[in-house]
């Protein structure tokens, strides 16, 4: 679970990931010291206070990096649709499991759920789709609900999914997701029906 130059960290702030992550196998996250932190890293308290301030600002930036990935994975499928979209995400989450797992022991899957809306706008809806406002707060209020209810569905299928064991493939959860959407169509559409 070491973290690659793909996107623009430099290296303190790569070392100050991997030692966050490091320990966290070892310990629970709430007693992870700076002076641990900083140990691991091998840099000093300055440096780390240089890039953070807190150890929430260390998964926040690894969280944007893991999203800035997903960002151009999905700007390479080609094209992107709804169901490829969703193929994409759990292909995705998939190599990223043991860090979920890891947030998950130290109850703090929280924290990435707490973060998701504005990440996955900021760094993969924004990056992907050129043409969509640059603020979350300008989308139509259509837009921005159906963006929440599918952002919210996918996270608490994700959530589900990471502790299965056997795990579903993506495939099959994307299957899954698309036949509950038709189903979902067929009742809105009786329901229409019965008010004509």
């Amino acid at each position: 679970m070491q973290i690659t130059d793909l996107l623009p960290l430099n290296r303190a702030q790569t070392y100050f990931i991997n030692a966050l992550l490091s320990l966290m196998k070892k310990k629970p996250y709430q007693n992870i010291t700076v002076q641990e932190l900083s140990d691991t890293a091998q840099y000093d308290r300055r440096t780390y206070y240089r890039y953070f301030n807190s150890k929430e600002d260390i998964l926040r930036l690894y969280c944007s990096h893991i999203l800035g990935e997903m960002a151009l994975m999905m700007k390479s499928e080609s094209p992107l649709t709804f169901q490829s979209g969703i193929i994409a995400y759990f292909n995705f989450w998939e190599k990223y499991i043991p860090f979920l797992r890891l947030l998950q022991q130290n109850n703090l899957l929280h924290f990435l759920e707490d973060e998701q809306d504005e990440l996955l706008y900021y760094h993969v809806g924004i990056f992907v789709q050129t043409e969509i406002p640059q603020q979350l707060e300008s989308v139509p209020p259509i837009s921005k609900y159906a963006f929440y209810f599918t952002s919210g569905g996918l996270w608490n299928t994700l959530v589900h999914w990471i502790k299965e064991e056997p795990r579903r493939s993506p495939k099959e959860i994307t299957e899954y997701i698309l036949t509950i959407f038709t189903e979902i169509g067929k009742i809105v559409s009786k329901q229409a029906e019965s008010y004509l």
